[in-house]
């Protein structure tokens, strides 16, 4: 953020704002109260909605192009589904790999990203994470489990608890611009499948 925001850009972009009200200083804000290490760049902004990447492209483009080697604001995002066509993996050795994990996120259209995320639709977007999750059958099926009534019983048998709920202490992830640590108690919860091959988490930072 600091190599490409300058004052001119700064005086251009400060008096927009993205129709759920997300300004400038909301999305640089992480980069001002974090500066990082000089030899360690972090991106130092957020997006608190998908307006936001056009309201403040001036910005958000060249931080993408130089984060993402080279992604442009005309390339397109690839996507393959088909877990057929994945490669690699079976030449690990089993005497130093016991397990890995594969982690994928999606945002959904119509709700504000977890920088402007409100409360209402936090409980909104763990209600429709429920629903699809339920949807699942078979080796698939499995049981969700919400934070806010999770018994001490229920999490001891869950033992990979600590290996995907999100607890970074990272002052990028306890700022304000993150506000799923202020709101954990309320909407986070997990949905485990049987033999504990998938779990999901909503609202991560």
């Amino acid at each position: 953020m600091a190599k490409v925001l300058t004052p001119e850009l700064y005086a251009e972009l400060r008096a927009k704002s993205t129709p759920s009200g997300f300004t400038l200083d909301d999305v640089i804000q992480t980069g001002v109260d974090n500066p990082g290490h000089p030899y360690i760049m972090t991106v130092g902004c957020v997006a608190g909605d998908e307006e936001s990447y056009d309201v403040f492209k001036e910005l958000f483009d060249p931080i993408i192009e130089d984060r993402h080697g080279g992604y442009k604001p005309s390339d397109e995002h690839k996507t393959d589904l088909n877990p057929d066509n994945l490669q690699g993996g079976d030449d690990l050795d089993p005497n130093y790999v016991l397990s890995s994990r594969v982690r994928t996120g999606r945002s959904i259209r119509g709700f504000c990203l977890p920088p402007h995320c409100s409360r209402g639709e936090r409980r909104a977007i763990e209600k429709l994470a429920v629903e699809a999750l339920s949807s699942l059958d078979g080796d698939l099926a499995g049981r969700y489990y919400a934070l806010k009534s999770m018994t001490d019983a229920e999490q001891q048998q869950l033992p990979s608890m600590t290996s995907f709920l999100p607890r970074s202490e990272a002052p990028s992830h306890t700022c304000h611009c993150h506000q799923p640590c202020c709101f954990l108690t309320y909407c986070l919860g997990s949905a485990h499948h049987a033999p504990l091959m998938l779990a999901a988490w909503q609202l991560s930072p």
